[in-house]
């Protein structure tokens, strides 16, 4: 796969095919086409049509297609303002676009999902503080 440009992924926002195929009370089910390779959860999807089965309250959205089926982990979850539509937010994590929100125009929802740190990030963060420690002139 391609490296991606950081500035080009920070500011990206696909927006997903989804649609609702059927809604209960406390359950729904999406169907998304992926554009584009991307990581959600801990796993790598394939560009392709899925299948998004998530019961309200659950901590798992199940993500099916392209011959795999897994769970993703929901950290939070909250409410869409009027009219909003369907979104994957995607962030760059080590040149792979990462899923870190969906936002369900049909649910009326915006889940998010953790998105681990870069290397690079942290290995960033201790060089700044090791520059901050240095004697003056030595930045």
């Amino acid at each position: 796969m391609q490296r991606i440009n950081t500035s080009i992924v920070k500011s990206m926002i696909l927006t997903a095919a989804v649609c609702l195929v059927a809604t209960c009370a406390s359950a729904a089910t999406l169907k998304l086409n992926l554009p584009i390779e991307a990581r959600w959860g801990g796993t790598v999807l394939p560009p392709g049509d899925y299948t998004i089965d998530y019961s309200e309250g659950s901590a798992n959205m199940r993500v099916s297609g392209a011959g795999k089926t897994v769970a993703v982990l929901v950290t939070a979850r909250s409410s869409n303002p009027p009219n909003a539509s369907s979104e994957l937010r995607l962030v760059n994590v080590d040149g792979t676009p990462t899923i870190s929100a969906f936002q369900s125009a049909a649910t009326g929802s915006t889940y998010y999902f953790h998105v681990k740190k870069t290397a690079q990030t942290e290995l960033a963060k201790v060089q700044k503080h090791d520059a901050s420690r240095s004697p003056a002139g030595m930045r």
